[in-house]
């Protein structure tokens, strides 16, 4: 199997200067990942450390983004039989990562994966995220490896991968201001053949440096979009006429 990674970005060089080498150097057997940054409208240098890197650009303009609609633009670039979604503020915990998150695709019933989380070790966090960080992800992610059916549970969209046949078939709902990866999982464990898996050891560094209220705000919208998701009102594939560039 294949492996592209998409990582979607902006003004976060940072970030990227610990998340590309870190890339570079997992261990997965027989290959080395396609790398792919979508950035939309960085100033900060990104795009020039990312083409220095050797990684394929994706250029979308800020009026374009969407989180649906850059993960659709880099998986349009992608050749791998799995992508990998990354947000532009993870960076993986180690050189194994790679491995853990993509070898449960070995079973023809997995469609997607995501992998564990947990906040960096220095950063400015308010007492909402961290509650939330130790509620949803940190005793769930010192369990071992589990499947789930039938309807999606939480999952981790910054660090997940998913069967590019099945993003063909339905790519992410551009119409969604988020929970595009929450409806994407949904769509394909409600038909019954498919199922997905939380992979723990898949661990990556992630955390919103962010006001309380802002933080509450966004886990709120979350929630209820996931809501309407599970009851069928929205969450529909949705296409886009932006055509974005590639380097």
């Amino acid at each position: 199997m294949r492996v592209s990674v998409v990582i979607i970005t902006k003004n976060q060089l940072p970030y990227l200067e610990k998340s590309l080498p870190r890339i570079a150097s997992q261990r997965l057997p027989g290959q080395k990942p396609e790398v792919i940054v979508v950035d939309s409208g960085s100033t900060d240098g990104a795009r020039a450390y990312a083409e220095k890197q050797g990684v394929r650009l994706v250029c979308l303009e800020p009026h374009e983004f969407g989180f649906a609609r850059a993960h659709n633009a880099g998986a349009e670039a992608a050749t791998g039989d799995i992508i990998v979604r990354l947000s532009g503020d993870v960076v993986p915990m180690n050189n194994d990562w790679l491995y853990h998150l993509t070898q449960p695709f070995e079973e023809e019933r997995v469609a997607y994966t995501w992998g564990s989380q947990t906040l960096f070790p220095s950063g400015h966090y308010s007492i909402w995220e961290r509650w939330v960080q130790f509620v949803l992800y940190s005793r769930r992610d010192r369990g071992a490896t589990r499947q789930v059916t039938g309807r999606a549970h939480t999952v981790l969209g910054g660090n997940m991968a998913v069967r590019r046949k099945l993003w063909q078939q339905n790519p992410y709902d551009e119409s969604l201001p988020q929970a595009e990866d929450y409806a994407w999982a949904h769509f394909w464990l409600r038909k019954g053949d498919w199922v997905g898996v939380h992979v723990p050891q898949a661990g990556v560094f992630h955390g919103h440096e962010e006001g309380i209220w802002h933080g509450i705000q966004r886990s709120l919208s979350q929630s209820v979009l996931q809501g309407l998701i599970l009851a069928g009102l929205i969450g529909r594939r949705s296409h886009s006429d932006v055509s974005p560039r590639h380097r």
